[in-house]
């Protein structure tokens, strides 16, 4: 028998929107929100400036454990525009049903982001994780969780050739920016870092990503051989932040740093290690780059390329 297409179609329609055709929830629905700490900058599509503190596209993973903790299940997934994401658990690996009343642990942990550990004068970096969270054995189950200062770590390849290696941008560190009664270091314009112990959120990015940057050649072998450091540098450019800035980059081992910056965030020593660069460009092609990129919780969020 033949049937006409757009029948089929009309038919579906129906089905669809009369319930009869639909998906069903998850036996146990978990929404983890997450934050940053501060006021996040950010455009909608007509191009206006919004500030709110959501963290976007960020890799999540939530862990269940059975009660008894004979069972577990994991998924992972990121979080949307609205900075969060739902986990959707069905049944346990012996058939039962996932449901408040099986569940006796919630771990949530974030692939791809370290947390700095400092122990006497020695930084190392961990996986940022939370264990054995809060929560009120309903379903939908909502957490919400405030990120610490971290490391946000995406790995992109870049060309192809036999030959590669890792090179690092640092991005808006805005040194001194949430400074306190907004003047950094001494006072006025033309002054001085003289208070070693001054910091801001920005300052302990900038020296977490220095930290991490040296974590990664020292501990996982990286084979990383330069750092560009692009604007904005400073938050007003006054001199105490670039003497403070070049501080904070004069920790990266076996690195000068190549910084190409805005609001007024040039070295003067720029015109000689430029030309350095193009030429390490010219001689290693075909060359296949790794590019390691970082993005930092910040007031501005700092990225590590």
């Amino acid at each position: 028998m033949k049937v006409n297409n757009s029948i089929i179609v009309y038919l579906c329609a129906c089905l669809l929107t009369t319930g009869f055709v639909y998906q069903a929830e998850a036996n146990y629905q978990l929404k983890v929100l997450v934050k940053f700490p501060f006021m996040v900058e950010r455009y909608d599509s007509l191009g206006n400036v919004l500030l709110d503190s959501l963290c976007r596209k960020r890799e999540v993973t939530a862990l269940i454990y059975k009660t008894g903790m004979i069972d577990s299940l994991s998924l992972e997934k990121l979080t949307n525009d609205s900075g969060y994401v739902i986990f959707d658990f069905d049944y346990w690996h012996d058939g039962t049903t996932v449901d408040s009343s099986t569940l006796e642990r919630i771990d949530i942990s974030f692939p791809n982001t370290y947390k700095p550990v400092k122990i006497g004068a020695q930084v190392s970096f961990e996986p940022l994780r939370f264990e054995a969270m809060q929560f009120r054995g309903q379903t939908p189950e909502e957490i919400i969780i405030v990120l610490p200062l971290s490391i946000h770590l995406i790995e992109y390849w870049i060309g192809q050739g036999n030959y590669e290696f890792d090179f690092v941008v640092m991005s808006d560190m805005h040194i001194a920016e949430s400074k306190v009664n907004g003047d950094f270091g001494s006072s006025g314009y033309n002054d001085y870092d003289d208070n070693p112990n001054e910091t801001t959120d920005e300052i302990q990015n900038s020296e977490n990503a220095v930290n991490f940057i040296n974590y990664m050649v020292a501990w996982w072998h990286r084979p990383i051989r330069f750092v560009v450091c692009t604007g904005d540098i400073t938050s007003s450019s006054e001199r105490s932040e670039y003497q403070r800035t070049k501080k904070i980059l004069a920790g990266l081992f076996d690195y000068l740093p190549l910084t190409l910056g805005t609001n007024f965030s040039i070295y003067q020593y720029l015109a000689i290690m430029i030309p350095g660069l193009m030429r390490l460009g010219l001689k290693c092609q075909p060359v296949k780059l790794q590019l390691v990129i970082t993005f930092m919780n910040s007031l501005t969020p700092n990225t590590i390329v």
